[in-house]
C-alpha cells in the first residue's frame, strides 16, 4: 500500500496536506494526532470508503483491506459465531468453515462462540469485531481506537492477541489511538499527524533515546528551558508538567550550575528513555492527547 501526495477537501477546510504513506517493512504501524489532524480522512482513504481526493492511492492487484473505524456494528441478540457467518455471506467472500475457527481460535472467543454477543465482555466484543473484521482475507487491517473504554487488563489482551495474529496471518495493521501506551506495546513504527500533515515518523526500535529529564516548579520553567537550550540538546519539553528532557547527561555538576546562576534549580532529575507521550508534547507543545 502506497499513498503519494494525498490532499484532502471539504468544502474551503484543507484536512489532508500532501501525505506520503507506505507500510514497507512495517508489521504495525501506530498513527497518532490529536482530534480533527486528518486521521479518520486518512483511514477512510486507505480502504478506499472515501475515493474523491487529490494524489494517488496504490495497492497490490487484489490485496484487500479489512477495517474497523467508529463503533463495531454487531448483533447484540445473536451469538457470536453468527455474527461471523453473518458477514461472511454479506461480504461474500470465498470463506471456508476452517478460517472463521482459526479466527475463532486465534482470538480466544471459542469457549463464547455460541453465546449472545450482548453477554459479552466489552474485549470480548473487540475481538469478535476484529475477527468480523478479518472476514475478507485482508492483506491490511486499519483500526481506529481499538481498545477505546477498554480496562488496562482489557486493553493489553486484545492488543496482544492482535499482535499475535497480525504475525500468524501476515497481515499489515495500522491503528489510530489516542492510548500512547497501547501504540508503545505493540507497534514496530510510529507516525505522528499535526494539521492534516505527517510531520514525525518514527522507527520504535530505533527512536528511543537515553534522556535526562528535569522536572521544574512552573514559575522557573521558562528560564529553565532558556538555559538548557542554550547548553545542551533538549529533546522535548512539556510546559503542563514542568518536564525537560536533554540528552543523557553522566555528570549532573555543569548543568547544575549553569541553572544556579539563574537562580533556577530542578525538583527532580532523572536519566530514563523518550517515550511516545514525550515526543507528542513535544510535537503539540503540551496539548492532550
Amino acid at each position: 500500500m502506497e499513498l503519494n501526495q494525498i490532499q484532502k477537501y471539504y468544502g474551503k477546510q484543507h484536512v489532508l496536506k500532501n501525505i506520503d504513506f507506505e507500510f514497507g517493512e512495517s508489521q504495525i504501524v501506530g498513527l497518532i494526532g490529536k482530534n480533527g489532524v486528518g486521521k479518520t480522512t486518512l483511514m477512510k482513504i486507505m480502504n478506499e470508503n472515501i475515493v474523491k481526493y487529490d494524489g494517488s492511492f496504490k495497492k497490490e492487484s487484489n490485496a484487500k483491506v479489512g477495517y474497523l473505524i467508529e463503533n463495531p456494528k454487531l448483533y447484540l441478540n445473536k451469538t457470536g459465531y453468527y455474527n461471523l457467518n453473518f458477514f461472511r455471506n454479506v461480504l461474500g467472500t470465498q470463506v471456508d468453515d476452517q478460517y472463521i475457527n482459526q479466527l475463532i481460535e486465534s482470538f480466544g472467543i471459542k469457549p463464547y462462540i455460541h453465546k449472545k454477543v450482548k453477554k459479552y465482555s466489552m474485549g470480548m466484543k473487540q475481538k469478535l469485531s476484529i475477527a468480523v473484521a478479518l472476514m475478507n482475507k485482508p492483506q491490511y487491517l486499519i483500526l481506529d481506537e481499538p481498545t477505546n473504554g477498554m480496562d488496562p487488563d482489557g486493553s493489553i489482551d486484545v492488543l496482544k492477541t492482535l499482535e499475535r495474529v497480525s504475525k500468524e496471518l501476515n497481515i499489515k495493521v495500522l491503528i489510530s489511538s489516542h492510548k500512547l501506551e497501547d501504540i508503545e506495546l505493540i507497534c514496530d513504527r510510529t507516525v505522528f499527524m499535526k494539521d492534516g500533515s505527517i510531520v514525525e515518523d518514527y522507527n520504535m526500535k530505533d527512536e528511543s533515546t537515553d534522556v535526562t529529564k528535569f522536572t521544574f516548579d512552573h514559575k522557573d520553567y521558562n528560564e529553565a528551558l532558556n538555559v538548557l537550550t542554550m547548553n545542551y540538546k533538549v529533546v522535548t519539553s512539556n510546559k503542563q508538567e514542568g518536564v525537560i528532557s536533554v540528552e543523557a547527561l553522566q555528570d549532573y555538576q555543569n548543568v547544575l550550575k549553569h541553572l544556579s546562576e539563574k537562580q533556577v534549580y530542578p525538583k527532580f532529575i532523572k536519566n530514563n528513555k523518550t517515550t511516545l507521550r514525550d515526543q507528542y508534547f513535544n510535537i503539540n507543545k503540551g496539548v492532550e492527547a
